[in-house]
């Protein structure tokens, strides 16, 4: 279906009656700055039968996604397990010590300022003794609570950051993820196993990645050139952006998923890494 604000990167998916003859299907919806991904997997999510992802021409509208989760069948069948996945700007890492529910709106407000339209939740991330407090869109967060009532909801950066204490490169000094996104990435930086930086930077041009990043090298003292880097999402060998990575970067390296998750696919039209970070917020939650 052709929705005008919004263009469709990329569809994987099995058939209606495939996916609906499977049991305890689990369904991820990705709410981003200017995109949109929807996942169905089993509840483990060792396997994937149907992956989407959207890009919107400007601030994604809500309506749109209420369309499409209306007008596609596959999302009106029967789920066992439903996740919300906020992607936004708006949120606030604190230490578990210093976190108190009381406080978390007048952070918000004093970090990214009006949030009264918002709905304000709370990821607690145990693995790194960190809280993450963000708003939601209250129109969405409604939306899916109707449609699945038993929604559950996280931050793209709690889930990253569950993924990567699970994977922690030990041994290795200095460690980037970097997840690309439309006119955004997601960067992690870590000194060993110490947590340095969980941050969303916006662009439009590949020196701008490459400002970030140098800038984020000198402020924590990251020598980006012998630094391990993992990265994925819309980003491929013939871009400007890897380009530009790889004149700063020696040991950088494409963080593809687990193959035999995407065994009942047929992902041809797009490298592998593209379905990344679809695939590991499903997984962690």
């Amino acid at each position: 279906m052709a929705y005008p604000s919004l263009s469709e990167t990329f569809l994987f998916s099995l058939s209606l009656e495939e996916i609906s003859a499977l049991q305890d299907k689990k369904l991820c919806v990705e709410y981003g700055q200017y995109h949109l991904s929807l996942s169905i997997s089993n509840k483990s999510c060792d396997t994937f039968y149907h992956i989407a992802f959207y890009q919107f021409k400007s601030r994604p509208d809500v309506r749109i996604i209420q369309q499409i989760l209306t007008e596609n069948q596959v999302y009106l069948l029967s789920f066992s397990d439903v996740i919300l996945v906020h992607n936004q700007k708006e949120i606030v890492l604190l230490p578990s010590s210093m976190y108190k529910q009381e406080l978390e709106e007048m952070l918000l407000e004093t970090i990214h300022g009006d949030v009264e339209s918002m709905l304000v939740l709370n990821d607690d991330v145990h693995q790194w003794e960190l809280n993450n407090i963000y708003g939601c869109n209250r129109y969405l967060f409604d939306l899916m609570r109707d449609k699945y009532p038993h929604t559950r909801n996280n931050h793209f950066t709690t889930l990253a950051l569950r993924s990567i204490f699970r994977n922690i490169r030990y041994g290795k000094e200095n460690w980037l993820k970097i997840y690309v996104y439309p006119s955004s990435l997601q960067v992690y930086a870590l000194k060993g196993d110490q947590l340095l930086l969980a941050q969303s930077f916006y662009y439009e041009t590949k020196e701008d990645v490459v400002f970030h990043l140098l800038n984020l090298s000198d402020k924590f003292n990251i020598d980006l050139a012998s630094s391990f880097v993992e990265i994925s999402g819309l980003i491929d060998e013939e871009s400007g952006i890897w380009k530009e990575l790889n004149r700063y970067i020696l040991y950088i390296t494409f963080e593809n998923p687990p193959q035999n998750a995407l065994q009942m696919l047929n992902v041809s039209s797009v490298p592998t890494h593209f379905l990344t970070p679809i695939m590991l917020i499903a997984k962690c939650v």
